[in-house]
This record gives structure tokens, sequence and C-alpha cells, in this order.
């Protein structure tokens, strides 16, 4: 039952390492595998952190060991699944929970049996029956997938530190945007920090501005706008070049929060006691934790007023909004 029958063979591509990935490698690599040691990989989207992971690996399995690499996502195990087999064959075997039981239990036989160097998979897999583990790579270690919350509870990050510890290995925590316990281990010298600042094909990083909304100008009834004039500004001329633009907004609905005016009373929910979501295309207000929903009564029932004001904005008023001043 070979989870990788479906999957295209990847051909190896040799690279030709950067001056930081040697220097990530000989952090990783350069005092052998024999003793516990961590390493923080802090490279930015795109340095070749992945080609950093296999040559180190090729290191450890020179030296008579395994290697272990845990990623945040299944669906990013394809991916790597298929850049590790291109570089160390039939040796490798995956471990997630999108595989069959029968498929689960053929990857673990063969790693207990030994037919195994290279493991790759999910929070789980830190539980893998590897042997002369020599290498632990957390990938996006900053990730919270990799904390179980339900059921047996651990935080595979963490298990990754105890498990190299245990067996003498060295563990690996890749990350562009690293966790504040990561950089604190650094900091106070537990880890070695290793920076990748450039992309091998020299490709530059987006521009990033920030802009602080409390220097922007208030409207006549006291609010602020959704977007600051100079996110309108740069909108506005992505659409008269024709090109298209993505925002994002981490709020569902038109309001986040509905009150009287008459009695400033609100509508939360009955069974999880959150502020309830106004949805102005259902006409409904909703729980965002439950899905409860009802639709918005047209008076309100403490004081029968009958006029409400909507708190906060949500993807619907952005779309409103921009959508007048867009096109007006």
């Amino acid at each position: 039952r070979d989870p990788f029958r479906h999957e295209e063979t990847v051909e190896r591509q040799e690279h030709q390492l950067t001056a930081e990935q040697m220097a990530a490698l000989d952090a990783i690599a350069g005092e052998g595998f024999s003793q516990f040691r961590s390493v923080l990989l802090h490279g930015v989207t795109g340095s070749g952190k992945t080609v950093v992971y296999a040559h180190a690996i090729e290191a450890c399995l020179a030296a008579g060991q395994r290697a272990l690499v845990l990623l945040p996502e299944i669906a990013l195990t394809p991916q790597f699944v298929g850049i590790f087999r291109a570089h160390f064959g039939e040796t490798v075997a995956v471990l997630h929970s999108g595989l069959s039981d029968g498929q689960r239990f053929d990857q673990w036989r063969r790693i207990r049996a030994g037919e195994v160097d290279v493991v790759i998979g999910a929070r789980p897999a830190i539980f893998a029956p590897i042997t002369a583990l020599g290498i632990v790579i957390v990938d996006e270690e900053h990730d919270s997938s990799f904390k179980q919350d339900v059921g047996v509870r651990y935080h595979a990050r963490d298990l990754a530190f105890v498990r190299a510890r245990n067996e003498g290995a060295v563990v690996v925590c890749g990350s562009a945007t690293p966790s504040l316990e990561s950089l604190h281990r650094a900091n106070t010298g537990r880890s070695v920090r290793v920076r990748m600042e450039t992309r091998p094909t020299g490709q530059a990083l987006p521009q990033v501005e920030v802009v602080d909304m409390r220097d922007v100008p208030k409207r006549s009834d006291g609010r602020g706008p959704l977007v600051s004039p100079r996110l309108h500004q740069q909108l506005m001329a992505a659409k008269e070049a024709g090109q298209q633009a993505i925002l994002f907004l981490n709020r569902r609905g038109h309001s986040t929060s509905v009150i009287c005016r008459g009695c400033g009373e609100g509508w939360r929910c009955p069974h999880c006691d959150i502020t309830l979501t106004y949805h102005r295309r259902l006409d409904a207000i909703r729980c965002h934790y439950c899905d409860y929903s009802e639709k918005l009564p047209e008076a309100c029932p403490s004081c029968s007023a009958t006029e409400w004001l909507f708190v906060g904005a949500g993807t619907e008023k952005l779309v409103d909004r921009l959508s007048d001043e867009l096109e007006g």
C-alpha cells in the first residue's frame, strides 16, 4: 500500500549553495550529529531553507544516522516528499492523517524495521519509531498547527527538543517569522541563530509600508476611515493601471456588533456569550463560534427603540465602502 503511487516523480536538481546557505549548513552539520545541539534557521521566504535541509540530511545519512522532518500541515507534505524522494529515493517514509490506516501501518512498519532513512510528516510523526536519529528538522516552527490540543496534548516542536536531547541529535527550527520562544532560546545562547536574508534567485523582497492610522484625519462624524489615504491612493493607482489588488481583513460580516441607540443594549450569543456579528446581506446577527443566528429585530426588546448603532467593520462593509469610492 504505497502512498506515493499517485505522486509524480520529481527530478533531482543540483543547486549551487550561496554563501548564506553554506554558513547555515556549516552551523547545522559542521560539528557532526553525535551530540545535542539546536539551530534556529531564520530565513526569509524563498531563501532556500529546503535546500539547506536536504544537504544537512545528506551529511547526516553519510554519518550513518537518520533524519526526521516535521511539517505544520499535511498540505505541504507532497511537495516536501517529492523534493526529498528526488534526493534520497525509496528510503523516505511519510506519516500524516491523510493516509489510510493500512498505508500508515505499512509506513510505520518500514520505519520500525529500519528500512527508512528519512521520515517526513505532520506533528504525530514526532513519535515515529526511527532509530539512530541524527537530526530533527521542524519547518515553519512558529506555526500553531504543531500544538495538539485534543486528546493527548503536546507541542511537536517542544517534543522535538526533548527527543533530540534524549537521542543526542541536532534539532533545526526553520522559519521566516520565528516564535518568541525560539528567539528567546537563541538570544540566551541555547540555540545558534543563522540568518538567511537574501534569495538565491536574486528576486527582491516585497516592499512593506506600515501606516499609522492614528495620524489619519477622522471624518465629519468622528469616525476614522476603513482604509488609510495611502492605501486608497494605491488602490486607485492599481485600478487606473488595469491591475488588481487583494485586501485582507480578518473580520467576516458587515459590523462586529449591533447596539441599540435607545438603551445601549447589544446582542450576545445565548450559548457562547460573545457579541453577535451583523451580516447585512442576510439581515441577521450571527455567532462566529457556534453559528447561532437570528434575524435583526425591528425593535429593541428592552426599550422598543428602532434605531441601531453598527459598530466595527467586516468584509461586507469594506466591500460596500470601496465599491462606492472606487466606482464613484
